[in-house]
């Protein structure tokens, strides 16, 4: 079994680079041009065709997919903010997935492929429209991805946090007096999820104990999509 991740120098791609790597070979991807990982590691463009292909020529036919790269803006009005956030948010884990699925296809590979989607999916939020329009279409993705897949033996799953406190969360967290508690004081659970929680997540998605769950969502948010 080998894992590719991309986005795997932000705090939750990392997270889950470290988990899986207790039980198989990892190879992560990242914009920067070097980075310290439980595995190999190159440098990508997770929304560049082209390299995607390349990187999985060197790394193989992979068994675990894990598309993580994301960015989010507080730029609703900004037409540019709007295709960056589509371009890495959705069409991006759709490159990922799709030119490793063709691989293990021609392989006879049964591997499990991964979404990391939001409850903002379903919940808008100010001022980040962009960011939840893509993890909609990720969300959808991931079923269609499911149904097209599972003649082959590959599951297609996805798994929905809500507030983390990790990557650019946490960085508005650290930034801003107050505002981690007040999030914490909206999930039902008492607390924020942290990047392991999501790590541990995909884990169980991509372990035989979810051998037989595909086109699934699991929310990993604490109760926050329980609240209207």
């Amino acid at each position: 079994m080998t894992a590719v991740i991309t986005g795997g120098l932000g705090d939750i791609g990392a997270a889950i680079a470290a988990t899986l790597a207790r039980t198989m070979p990892v190879a992560v991807a990242d914009l920067a041009p070097y980075g310290s990982t439980p595995g190999t590691y190159h440098q990508l463009d997770a929304t560049d065709a082209d390299a995607i292909e390349g990187w999985l020529d060197e790394v193989g036919t992979p068994t675990v997919v894990v598309p993580a790269a994301a960015v989010v803006t507080s730029s609703p009005l900004d037409p540019a903010a709007w295709r960056r956030e589509l371009d890495v948010d959705l069409t991006g884990p759709y490159l990922l997935a799709t030119a490793a699925a063709r691989r293990m296809v021609a392989a006879g590979v049964r591997g499990s492929i991964v979404f990391i989607g939001s409850w903002a999916a379903e919940r808008p939020h100010p001022a980040i429209t962009g960011y939840s329009v893509a993890k909609a279409g990720v969300r959808m993705l991931c079923r269609c991805l499911a149904l097209d897949l599972a003649p082959h033996g590959i599951r297609v799953n996805e798994v929905a946090p809500g507030y983390v406190d990790a990557g650019l969360s946490k960085q508005i967290f650290d930034r801003e007096p107050g505002r981690r508690e007040d999030a914490a004081a909206r999930v039902p659970l008492g607390e924020l999820s942290t990047a392991d929680d999501v790590a541990a997540a995909v884990a169980y998605l991509v372990s035989p104990a979810a051998r037989h769950v595909t086109g699934a969502t699991l929310t990993a948010d604490g109760g926050l999509s329980l609240l209207t």
